[in-house]
C-alpha cells in the first residue's frame, strides 16, 4: 500500500486523494449496531493485499472517531482481516476479526478506546 485516504464520504476523498481513491476499506460508526457518527475509509491503490492498508493514528487522521468506535462494516471483500488497537501506532489492546464483514458491537473490552486500524487481505 502506497498511499490512503479517509474521508466522511467519497466525494471529500476525491478532494483530498485523487479520483482513483475509490476502493471502500471500512466503515467504523461511533454507536453499536451501525448508528452515530459515521467515516468511510478509502483506498487509492485497490483492495487489500497481504500487506495491506494502516491507520496509525485516529486522532490525527479522523479526530472526532478516535475512542469512539463501537461498531464496524467492511468494504471490499479482500480485506478480510481487521486489526483494531486501543493506542496510536498499533499499541495497547487489540481485537482482530478474520472473515468477518460486519461487526455491530466490538465488545466491552474495545469499546470507545480504538486508536489505530490495520486492514489486510489473509487467505
Amino acid at each position: 500500500m502506497l498511499r490512503q485516504g479517509c474521508a466522511s464520504s467519497k466525494q471529500e476523498l476525491d478532494g483530498t486523494v485523487g479520483a482513483a481513491a475509490d476502493t471502500l476499506l471500512l466503515v467504523v460508526y461511533a454507536d453499536a449496531n451501525y448508528g452515530g457518527l459515521t467515516k468511510y475509509w478509502y483506498g487509492a491503490y485497490g483492495p487489500c493485499d497481504t500487506e495491506g492498508y494502516g491507520i496509525r493514528n485516529l486522532e490525527t487522521t479522523f479526530n472526532n472517531i478516535n475512542d469512539k468506535i463501537s461498531s464496524w462494516s467492511g468494504g471490499h471483500s479482500r480485506c478480510n482481516y481487521v486489526n483494531m488497537w486501543e493506542h496510536a501506532v498499533y499499541q495497547g489492546r487489540h481485537a482482530a476479526w478474520h472473515n468477518y464483514t460486519r461487526v455491530p458491537n466490538v465488545g466491552a473490552r474495545m469499546n470507545d478506546r480504538i486508536s489505530s486500524i490495520q486492514v489486510h487481505y489473509e487467505p
